[in-house]
């Protein structure tokens, strides 16, 4: 018999089943999605490709947890998908750090929201600025980065708290431009362009 500890299995499968949203409108009901069907396990980079307002960021938001399909199911792990949740991170398609933060406070933001003692975040933020490419900039407020740091250092925020899925819709999204190895975790991650 063999044992497996907790330690050791894999988190991030993400599946989708069916899925469904339609919202309304003053000129009527739209369906943004309509039987939309995949399956992510752990450790892959999955890209999903279509032209705009296929429906793309809506399926991610849905796996994000902004967004409850009007049919068909979302799950993480086996366990449906009811809200946002730090286990699951999310990289939106504008900008969305805090100004007033720096590149680094920036990464930490949601370490710290999860109780993570000051030195481990620093620790840990600093190791993902490292990856990629960003250590030099930590101290710089986003005002003072390119267009594509941003976006890298919000990646890299989501990556931080994320231990079961990540998701980011873009063009760039399959943009950061380095092989997923280079991310420490299992996670799947997800990108639609």
């Amino acid at each position: 018999m063999t044992v497996t500890s907790a330690a050791t299995v894999q988190q991030g499968k993400v599946t989708v089943k069916d899925f469904g949203l339609s919202y309304d409108t003053l000129e009527g009901a739209v369906e943004a999605v309509r039987d939309a069907s995949i399956h992510v396990d752990p450790g892959e980079f999955v890209s999903i490709i279509g032209p705009s307002g296929c429906g793309k960021s809506t399926l991610l938001n849905a796996v994000a947890g902004f967004l409850k399909p009007t049919r068909g199911e979302v799950a993480v792990d086996g366990d449906a998908v009811a809200g946002p949740s730090a286990d699951r991170g999310m990289v939106f398609q504008q900008y969305s750090l805090f100004p007033w933060k720096t590149v680094r406070e920036n990464v930490e933001f949601g370490l710290k929201m999860k109780g993570m003692e000051r030195s481990k975040r620093e620790t840990s933020a600093r190791t993902l600025l490292g990856l990629a490419g960003l250590l030099a900039f930590e101290k710089q407020y986003p005002e003072n980065l390119s267009g594509g740091m941003k976006q890298r250092v919000g990646i890299i925020r989501a990556l931080a708290t994320a231990r079961r899925c990540c998701c980011w819709t873009s063009r760039s999204a399959p943009s950061t431009r380095r092989p997923a190895s280079s991310c420490s975790r299992s996670s799947p991650i997800c990108g639609s362009g």
